[in-house]
C-alpha cells in the first residue's frame, strides 16, 4: 500500500498514477478495512484529516466548518489557484465516514488519549452533520463551486445519478449509502458520548439515529419494486413541506433490502 508522508504522519493515498494523494473517502474506508492489521494507520489518517478539517466558508473549496475534505493536490494547478484542490471539501461522506473510524479506532484498541486529543474534532465534524440534516433530515449535497465535482458521493462522475427515465437528477441529492453512515456515526458518537461524560449529547445523537431510521424506510423504500431508492432529489425550495423525488436504479440482481436493522 503505498502511503504519503505528512509531517511524522502518514496515510494511504488513493492510488497510482492519478490518485497518488490524500483523499478523505478512500482513506478513511482503508484505514477502517486495515484496523485489526494496523491501528496506527488509522490513527494516523483521524490526525491528518483533522488538521485539515475545514474551519471557514469558502465556496471556491466547498469548505464549511467541521467538514472533512475530499482531496488534496498540491501541484502547479493547485498552487496557482486553477483548482480548488488545496484542499477541496465537495464530498458528503467524508465527514460521517472520519466519525465512524473515530469511534471504530477506540472500540479495537481502548486509546483513550487519542479519543480525548480528537473530541473537538468530533463535535466539529458531528455540528457540520447536523447543520447539513436539519433543513431536511437527511445529508445531501450540491456542488456550489464552478471547479468542484457535480456528484460528490462515492459513485462522483458526472452522469453517474440518474432519474427513473435515465435523465440525470439535479437540485441536493441524498444518497442512500450516506444516510447510513450518518446513522452509523450517530450510534457509535452517542456511546462516545457517554464515555465523555456528554449525556445529554448522547442521548440527542441515540435519537437523531432512530428517527433517521424510521424516517429513511418511509422515504427510500420504493414499495412498488421492492428495493431501495439509490437517492432522494429534495426540493430546499419546499424543503419544509419536505418534498423528495426519488431516483431509481434498473433492479439486477433480485431484491435489495433495507439496509437499517433493528
Amino acid at each position: 500500500m503505498l502511503r504519503q508522508s505528512f509531517e511524522e504522519k502518514k496515510a494511504l493515498s488513493a492510488g497510482i498514477p492519478c490518485f497518488s494523494t490524500l483523499f478523505g473517502r478512500d482513506s478513511l474506508i482503508s484505514a477502517w478495512q486495515t484496523l485489526s492489521l494496523d491501528p496506527q494507520i488509522a490513527k494516523n489518517t483521524l490526525a491528518i484529516l483533522a488538521q485539515y478539517q475545514g474551519k471557514t466558508k469558502d465556496d471556491w473549496r466547498e469548505e464549511e466548518p467541521g467538514k472533512i475534505l475530499h482531496e488534496l493536490r498540491l501541484g502547479e494547478m493547485a498552487r496557482c489557484g486553477e483548482i480548488p484542490h488545496t484542499p477541496y471539501y465537495g464530498t458528503v461522506d467524508a465527514t460521517p465516514l472520519w466519525l465512524i473510524l473515530y469511534a471504530e479506532y477506540y472500540a479495537w484498541t481502548g486509546d483513550r488519549h487519542t479519543l480525548e486529543q480528537l473530541w473537538s474534532a468530533a463535535l466539529a465534524a458531528m455540528d457540520w452533520l447536523d447543520r447539513n440534516c436539519q433543513a431536511t433530515g437527511y445529508l445531501s449535497y450540491k456542488r456550489v463551486s464552478p471547479g468542484g465535482l457535480l456528484n460528490q458521493g462515492w459513485k462522483d462522475s458526472g452522469d453517474c445519478i440518474v432519474n427513473s427515465e435515465g435523465k440525470l437528477a439535479t437540485g441536493a441529492i441524498a444518497l442512500c449509502e450516506v444516510q447510513g453512515y450518518v446513522y452509523g456515526a450517530k450510534i457509535r458518537l452517542s456511546a462516545i458520548a457517554k464515555l465523555m461524560q456528554r449525556f445529554d449529547l448522547a442521548e440527542r445523537w441515540y435519537r437523531d439515529a432512530q428517527e433517521l431510521k424510521s424516517r429513511f424506510n418511509k422515504d427510500f423504500w420504493l414499495s412498488d419494486l421492492d428495493y431501495c431508492a439509490l437517492a432522494t432529489v429534495l426540493d430546499l425550495e419546499f424543503e419544509r413541506s419536505g418534498g423528495t423525488t426519488a431516483c431509481r436504479v434498473p433492479k439486477k440482481r433480485g431484491n435489495l433490502k433495507v439496509v437499517f436493522e433493528a
